[in-house]
């Protein structure tokens, strides 16, 4: 017997391949497709949904701007409703927080349940534009909520009474090893022999890119030939903190030797995260940590802060190290520790990817898929 495919829209925030992103990336690409079809909009335009399109996927671009901007937020609404409309959408899918309040006004109007997948917390008490979507979003409350975290669940109060299953974000091994260390040197002009650390995030504040900009000028001394780069785009076209860190990077003289290339494909960045020495990811807050998981399924040594979601996934000496938030003279002495001890990145890199494997994406599609189902067979949106 033949089962009906159910239409879900899946609604990112960003243009560019955060966490979340990728976490609907592989939604997108391994969800049952004799059980669901699916159709992805982004709230804004960038190298991210291009690539999906290069790939085959069809993507709506409905572009966002600020909350406060209430012409522009009834005709993102007008267009989700289109969407749903014409595809016939069973279930809308809101990716992140600014999502929710668009997917759930489209929704609502046309009677569809929403699901939120919330990664960061919702926290009214955060700042002036969290606080007035919050406020906006108690009155539109979800069918169903998926946290990426324990995090995400203990710092949104306020929904306690929505349905909600966590679901933690799950590692593509596959991708994170066809990295080709050699090649993804060759792209960024570094050489085979000179050491490299990265990063890979959104460039935001939370994120601690001037910690890693910190950390490589007391590291330059030591080790004259180092390189570091930072991938990530920044939140906002001209963003400031994205201004700063240039600003940082120059007045330490580290124009040359720490490169930003904003955005980078899923293949660059396994080709880079190949090639590097160490992986540091220096963020003040992480609810999970994808690209931690990410680079420890790559075999890679990773040094993070020791927030909710690296202390989750690293065992400090044995498969990673943690260091205290903010602490730039421990984050360096960790990395310098690395660089020196090629035995000691390869022992911790083994145990790594070991752990890594705990966390599959295959598992994390199909607790997704089972909140679909449930959501479509037993919510009576009124």
């Amino acid at each position: 017997m033949k089962v009906e495919r159910s239409r879900v829209l899946l609604i990112a925030s960003y243009a560019d391949a955060g966490g979340a992103e990728v976490v609907v990336q592989d939604i997108l690409e391994r969800a049952d497709p004799g059980r669901y079809a699916c159709t992805v909009v982004c709230l804004k335009d960038g190298r991210w949904p291009q690539a999906l399109r290069e790939r085959g996927y069809r993507v709506t671009v409905v572009p966002r701007t600020r909350l406060r901007d209430l012409r522009n937020g009834f005709g993102v609404v007008s267009v989700l409703r289109q969407i749903v409309r014409q595809e016939n959408i069973d279930l809308l899918h809101a990716s992140e927080n600014s999502a929710f309040l668009y997917a759930s006004l489209a929704g609502r109007s046309m009677r569809r349940p929403v699901v939120w997948h919330i990664y960061d917390p919702l926290n009214p008490a955060s700042a002036l534009s969290t606080r007035m979507a919050s406020i906006l979003l108690s009155r539109l409350r979800p069918a169903h909520i998926i946290y990426a975290s324990q995090l995400a669940i203990d710092g949104t109060p306020g929904f306690r009474e929505v349905a909600s299953s966590m679901v933690l974000p799950g590692v593509n091994v596959d991708r994170c090893r066809a990295g080709d260390g050699l090649r993804g040197r060759l792209a960024l002009g570094i050489p085979e022999g000179n050491p490299l650390v990265s990063m890979f995030a959104r460039v935001v504040p939370s994120k601690g890119q001037e910690d890693f900009l910190d950390c490589m000028a007391r590291l330059r001394d030591a080790f004259p030939g180092l390189y570091g780069i930072i991938c990530g785009a920044p939140a906002y076209p001209n963003d400031s903190y994205w201004r700063h860190l240039m600003s940082v990077r120059s007045r330490y003289g580290l124009e040359e030797a720490v490169m930003m290339p904003g955005y980078v494909p899923d293949e660059l960045k396994a080709d880079i995260v190949a090639g590097s020495d160490v992986v540091i990811h220096p963020a003040h807050i992480e609810a999970f940590g994808l690209a931690v998981a990410e680079a420890m399924a790559a075999g890679k040594a990773v040094v993070a802060s020791d927030t909710d979601g690296p202390h989750m996934l690293i065992e400090h000496g044995t498969s990673g190290l943690l260091f205290p938030v903010g602490n730039v003279p421990e984050l360096s002495d960790a990395v310098s520790r690395l660089l020196q001890s090629p035995a000691e990145r390869a022992r911790i890199g083994e145990r790594a990817s070991t752990r890594a494997t705990e966390f599959s994406v295959e598992h994390m599609v199909r607790e997704v898929e089972q909140v679909w189902k449930g959501v479509l067979e037993d919510h009576s949106f009124g």
